[in-house]
């Protein structure tokens, strides 16, 4: 049984793992990976300071402007996903200095592969890596802080210490980031550099220590940008970004504010957004006459329940059940008894914390009660969730919206041949940087070796990135341009789950979710004027 890999913290999390039933035998790597997250210290918080304006980065297609910035062929799929083709087949290059044209408006949609019965394609083999050797002479040296001859630096800020998932959702980021470098420096770096990372523990996602992960990553490691990471507390150090001028890519991404920086590269839609898209998906689909709604205490959730209850009061729904948690909540059998004598038709779990939904999962199970219409949530597609939750769910109506495709073929063949510790380990957010992570990698290739900050960000704003077609997904980040629709912060799936077995197979395929039949994709329009 999966769930006993599962490390339990507090008595939440061991009744969870005991409580639940199924979880299919994925046959993980027990081993963990050569290169483990650290430990960093914290250092002292860094202070708030006024918000820099961002550079201009808005072209679509840029002629290269730098006679000796080298342009790289489209990377194979083993090292960069099919997203950066767009530009390198129709031969737009970014500019590799400051100046840039503006982007055309909207760019080309996504379109989704014929999908399978698990809503993806048939599996893609991984190819060799490519490698960016260095050219003859010199590679521009010292272009940018954090980058030298030989080294570009990165950092990021990982709460491993999120109540016992840090096995299963925290370190196979890392992990997979971490492969990605090694690709690279294995053969040759980029124009002879190696590409390095040092990463920052904030435990639980506590805010004072994520402020002090920022200083020791930006004052004494004396980073070139951010890579990866995942805190719960990415909003803490969003205006230092901008203040000190670092872009932050691929970040764990579930803040509006990093939607807004334009310092920040995210790969997950913002929790607001994933609110309205879901609260649409009800209304289009179960039409509930009442409702509930979980969430937890952090600002964003907050705001994701409300606009839930925005959406959800406008269509004629009233809301009779509502509860916040914080994580850790040990016991939710009072609140599930609450729940029966409120009656909702259906309830929006937009606690975030898989323990917190697993929690009022089981405890569910224990009095027998379940929403009629069934309980929708977000955050939970993980690998191992069907070892956590059991079959109950399955029995009486469980959704879950999430921003990819599961679990993507190329991105599971990918994963197979460089990082197989991370077999039976996959998510949603782990999905986003794979793409991510291999745009800014294209992105360095493309720029040459005068490798600076602003470049690098003007190329990850020069286009509409789509992701491999059995991820379904499209990024736009440049400015104005981020809330384009059929992109990634317009749109999301929603899949039912019908069993435990919510590991991938090597093709990619799960058997324990299936597409919603009545609405798969979900839409949330663009935010408001004020929201």
């Amino acid at each position: 049984m999966r769930s006993s890999r599962i490390v339990a913290l507090g008595a939440a999390a061991a009744i969870v793992l005991t409580a639940c039933g199924g979880g299919s035998d994925k046959g993980k790597t027990s081993s963990a990976a050569p290169n483990s997250p650290g430990r960093s210290q914290p250092a002292a918080a860094a202070p708030e300071g006024p918000q820099a304006s961002a550079p201009a980065a808005d072209s679509a297609t840029a002629a290269p402007s730098s006679a000796g910035a080298a342009t790289a062929s489209a990377p194979a799929p083993s090292q960069a996903p099919s997203a950066v083709k767009g530009a390198s087949g129709a031969g737009t290059q970014p500019a590799a200095s400051a100046g840039a044209s503006k982007p055309a408006a909207g760019g080309s949609s996504a379109s989704p592969a014929a999908r399978s019965s698990a809503g993806v394609p048939s599996a893609a083999t991984p190819a060799a890596p490519v490698a960016v050797p260095a050219p003859a002479g010199v590679n521009g040296g010292a272009t940018d802080r954090g980058v030298s001859a030989d080294e570009v630096k990165f950092g990021g800020i990982m709460m491993y210490g999120w109540l016992g998932l840090s096995e299963q959702v925290w370190q196979p980021m890392t992990r997979q980031m971490r492969a990605l470098f090694k690709i690279v420096n294995d053969n040759g770096g980029i124009y002879g550099r190696k590409l390095t990372y040092s990463d920052c523990d904030d435990g639980p996602g506590d805010p004072a220590r994520t402020r002090a992960c920022y200083k020791k990553l930006v004052e004494q490691d004396k980073i070139f940008a951010f890579s990866a990471g995942c805190s719960i507390s990415e909003d803490q150090y969003q205006a230092d970004l901008k203040q000190d001028q670092i872009p932050a890519f691929a970040p764990c991404s579930l803040y509006q504010v990093e939607w807004a920086n334009p310092y920040s590269f995210p790969v997950h839609m913002d929790m607001r957004q994933e609110g309205t898209a879901t609260a649409n998906w009800a209304a289009d689909t179960k039409k509930p006459k009442t409702y509930g709604v979980i969430c937890l205490n952090i600002p964003d959730s907050q705001a994701a329940c409300n606009r839930v209850e925005k959406r959800m009061n406008a269509f004629g729904a009233k809301e009779v059940f509502k509860r916040t948690y914080r994580s850790g909540t040990p016991d939710m059998s009072g609140d599930v008894l609450a729940a029966r004598t409120a009656a909702p038709d259906m309830i929006f779990d937009y606690a975030i914390d898989a323990f917190v939904g697993a929690r009022f999962y089981i405890d569910s199970q224990q009095q027998d009660y379940w929403p009629p219409m069934g309980i929708i949530a977000n955050h939970k597609t993980i690998e191992p969730l069907g070892g956590i939750i059991g079959d109950y769910p399955a029995k009486k109506g469980y959704w879950n919206n999430t921003t990819y495709l599961l679990w993507g073929p190329e991105h599971i063949a990918w994963q197979r041949k460089y990082v197989p510790e991370n077999k039976g380990e996959s998510h949603h957010v782990l999905q986003g940087q794979w793409i991510g992570e291999q745009a800014m990698i294209e992105c360095m290739k493309r720029i040459g070796p005068n490798l600076t900050r602003v470049a690098l960000m003007e190329c990850m704003n020069s286009q509409r990135w789509e992701s491999p077609p059995g991820l379904g997904q499209s990024m736009m980040w440049s400015a104005g341009n981020r809330y384009s629709d059929d992109t990634i912060n317009r749109k999301e799936y929603v899949y039912k789950y019908v069993s435990t077995e919510t590991y991938s197979g090597d093709d990619g395929k799960t058997k324990g979710w299936i597409p919603d039949t009545g609405e798969f994709v979900a839409h949330a329009p663009a935010p408001e004027a004020g929201e």
